[in-house]
Formats: structure tokens, sequence, C-alpha cells
């Protein structure tokens, strides 16, 4: 009785502003604080003032690590109330909460901006509320341990196709492995990876970006994860890509199900290439003919450096070190710390970057870059999950995309500056 009597009465609600008795109101409400990892959990915030809004209230904006924040189809909407036998208006807003995992986490207070017209004068007044901070829960339903990674929904629909599937493949050929989840009852964002975890001899795979779809039907969330992996036939032969499966909490029945798409066969007709060593006949003459051939290439190379080779040797170090302080020598190392996922060096190659390209550009707006680096940046510091390695993944692709991006607008500038320096051909 008490726990539902917690889930049902968990209302933090009153003024928060109390310099007079015309001061705006801000309520915020919770109507439960638990809920299933993807399930939301709505949260709500009402601003009532005595006359009237000349513009909409500036709401806060909730950013908490492991908690989805979304705002539903006309999230805002008009309010009244009585205050003292009088009639106040204002508006309301909103949220879901999706706890991403399981565990307790703390949603901070909230900064509001509200402007109101003045009881006596009728002159926009603006003020500044704040919501208390409170606390949601994400807890598994019982049995659901050993579900990992844990998946709820209403409905889940689970579908796999492949494109170029005939009876005359080849070593060579390509295939198009699509594979989908439509579920209902929870955002597309928190279906696991699709992509086979497997390795087949013989197939190459090459997975592309995710795509999510969301919508809403009747209140209620659904939406479809698709991936589409290249798998490139190297060799001949009989091939077996295995069955995948996908268990999930069903939240109408209260059960646990799997879903399961069949395992493809397929097979691919060629040569496998020999690996047997390739010998050769040969005599003395040819071997002495060789042998001579060497030594007239070594006198001739001996010559070469006794009379180049210091010129050779201090060219190379000049072009050498004109190169490390390039700007292409720059974005190479930049780019290589992306890739290898090296925090501290992509920091450092940004800066050694960003100052060479300055140099042949300074009206460049670095904001872009910048920007990149910030996000990334916020997301190191991420617990470690699906999402979470998601973000991180894309926060990465961010920061080489801005920076291709300015490489490519300063050769843009270049070139207009290299036109404009040029004199006329036929001057008037």
């Amino acid at each position: 009785m008490r726990h539902w009597l917690t889930l049902l009465i968990l209302t933090f609600a009153g003024p928060v502003l109390a310099q007079d008795d015309t001061s705006p109101i801000v309520r915020s409400s919770l109507e439960q604080n638990t809920a299933i990892p993807g399930q939301p959990l709505i949260y709500r915030i009402s601003v009532l003032v005595p006359t009237w809004l000349p513009s909409l209230p500036v709401f806060p904006s909730i950013e908490v690590p492991n908690v989805a924040v979304r705002l539903p189809p006309r999230a805002s909407g008009p309010i009244s109330d009585t205050i003292d036998g009088e009639t106040w208006s204002g508006v309301a807003r909103s949220y879901r909460l999706y706890p991403m995992t399981v565990g307790r986490f703390e949603i901070p207070a909230g900064l509001l901006k509200v402007t109101y017209a003045d009881p006596q004068t009728s002159q926009p007044v603006v003020v500044d509320a704040q919501t208390e901070a409170f606390e949601i829960i994400g807890k598994l339903p019982q049995g659901a341990d050993t579900l990992k990674p844990f998946l709820a929904a209403r409905k889940l629909t689970l579908d796999r196709t492949i494109d170029g599937l005939t009876n005359e493949l080849r070593a060579g050929d390509s295939l198009s492995l699509s594979t989908s989840v439509s579920v209902s009852g929870v955002l597309p964002m928190f279906v696991p990876p699709l992509t086979p975890d497997e390795t087949v001899s013989g197939l190459v795979f090459y997975p592309k970006e995710p795509v999510l779809e969301e919508g809403e039907n009747r209140g209620i969330v659904e939406g479809i994860r698709s991936e589409e992996v290249t798998v490139m036939l190297e060799n001949a032969g009989s091939y077996r890509i295995g069955e995948f499966s996908m268990s999930w909490y069903n939240l109408e029945s209260g059960k646990f199900e799997t879903s399961t798409v069949p395992a493809i066969e397929f097979d691919v007709a060629g040569t496998v290439p020999a690996n047997e060593p390739v010998s050769e006949s040969f005599n003395t003459r040819s071997l002495l003919s060789g042998v001579l051939a060497i030594m007239v290439v070594a006198a001739f190379f001996v010559l070469f450096i006794k009379v180049y080779g210091h010129p050779l040797l201090r060219w190379i170090k000049n072009r050498l070190n004109g190169y490390k302080l390039s700007e292409f020598h720059a974005y190479r190392m930049l780019r290589h710390s992306v890739r290898s996922r090296d925090y501290p060096g992509t920091l450092m190659a940004i800066a050694g970057w960003k100052e060479r390209i300055g140099r042949h550009c300074a009206s460049l707006d670095m904001t872009s870059v910048d920007d990149t680096l910030y996000a990334l940046g916020k997301s190191q510091f991420e617990n470690s999950s699906n999402h979470g390695s998601n973000r991180k993944n894309e926060a990465w692709k961010l920061v080489l995309n801005s920076v291709s991006k300015l490489r490519q607008q300063a050769r843009i500038e270049q070139r207009k500056k290299l036109g404009s320096s040029l004199k006329a051909l036929n001057p008037t």
C-alpha cells in the first residue's frame, strides 16, 4: 500500500517565487519515479501568473547521463487555476524521461525565465524561477536479470532480407544484407545493434551506419532501427550466415519472448588460387650473367652516392623538415589520432593543425571545430553503454568531418586570393 501511495503522490508542487501575491507560481510534478529501462516517466512543469504571458516561458533543458529526454507532441499547452478566488492563467510543459539503464538518476534543479504583464502597469516583467531537484529510478522487471541487453516493448517485429542472392554468384561479387526491427512502446534508440557478430572465412562484412526512425501512434511511441551490411564474396565455396535472434520483454503480456530470422545459405562459384610455389630452371651461365649485372648496378650506385650523396641527403632532409611543418602533415596526424580514438593526442593534433592552417587563412572561423571538440570531450566522460558508445563514435566522426569541411573552405579562399592577385591579361 505504501508503495502505491509513493507512486501516486510523488508530487512536488508549490510556488517557487514568493516575493508577493502577484509573483508567478511554478509547480513541478512527477506521478511516479520508477520505470523499466526504455519506458517513459512523465514530468510536468506548470507556470501561472495573475495576468497574462506576453511570451512563452523559457523552460529548462534537461540533460542527464543515461537518461533520454523527449518532448511529446503538443508538449506545451495553456492552463488556468483559481488562486485566492482569482483566475490565474499560464502554460504547462510535459517531458518524457526515459531511464536507459538500471540505477538511480538525479535530475538537477532547472532554471526558468518567465515574462508576464505587471498587474499595475501591464508592462512586461522578467523573473527567474527554479524547479526542485528529484530522482528517477530504472528497475528491471522480475526475472529479467539474464536478458542482456535488456529490451522492453509492446510489440517487436524482426526482419532480414538479402539483395543480390542468385544461383550464379562468383568470387568478387557482393551481397547486401539488411536487418530491421520495428518496435512499439519504446524508442528505437533502445534497440541493440543488429549487425551479425560472426566471422565467416571467405566473406568480409562492411556494415553501414544504423538508421533510426521515430514516430508516435495514438500516444504510443514507435520506431524502426535498420542496419545494412555489404558482404564481399572473396573465395568460391559454400557459405552460411547464421540465424539472428533477439530476446525482449513483452510489456503487454509480462512475458519474455524471442524473435528469430533464419540462417542464409548460398554457394559461390569460381576457382581457388593455388598456393604451390613455382620453380624455374636456370643454368650456370644465366647465374653468372645475373651476378655480373648486379655488380655493375652496384658500382654505378656507389659512384652516384659519392658524387651526389651529400647534396641529395641534404635535399631530402630539408624536404622532410618542410613536410613535418606543413598543414597536410598536421592533418594526417590529426586523422590518425581520431581514428585511433586517442583523445589527448587529438587535442594536441588539433591545436597544431589550427595553428598551421591559420597561417594561410587567418580569417577562417574555427567555431565548428571547437563545437565538435567540446561535444567529443563531453562524450568521453559519459557512462559506458550501447547508447553512450554510439554517441562517442558519432562525436569522433563529427570532429573529423568539421576539420575536413574547414580544409575545403580554406582551399576555396586560397583560390580566390590567387585569382584576385593575378593581373588582367588585357588591361583597358
